[in-house]
């Protein structure tokens, strides 16, 4: 498997999980008042969504190629919309705050980066 086929199924099961997870109260960081992550049904969707693509994108070289470097831009453009967009309701309807901008920056860095700088066909040996 290419390297960048592995870090796409990588983000694409990350983005899966956390969608997922996304659903459930965190009785741990909920119990000691830390809510770094709100999150709503639409901004689980959209992490749903972007692990399906991952996981889709993580079954050639050419589809892992255009889902870094297109998730890359997307979440790019996400990171600028919450840093400029008046609140914290992007397009009315996905919840977004400072730490999800922050974290959206790194995921547009490495999936930019994993997307333009990576070679395309380089392989990862199995250990």
């Amino acid at each position: 498997m290419s390297l960048k086929r592995s870090i796409s199924l990588i983000f694409g099961v990350v983005f899966l999980l956390v969608g997922v997870i996304g659903f459930f109260s965190n009785p741990i960081l909920g119990f000691i008042g830390i809510q770094w992550f709100v999150v709503n049904l639409a901004h689980n969707l959209v992490h749903i969504l972007s692990g399906i693509l991952g996981l889709i994108g993580s079954k050639s070289d050419k589809y892992a190629n255009y889902y870094l470097k297109g998730f890359g831009l997307v979440y790019a453009l996400v990171a600028v919309l919450g840093l400029v967009w008046p609140n914290d309701m992007i397009l009315g309807f996905i919840h977004i705050d400072f730490t999800d901008d922050i974290l959206h920056i790194v995921l547009a860095d490495g999936l930019l980066i994993s997307g333009f700088a990576l070679p395309d066909h380089k392989e990862v040996k199995a250990m």
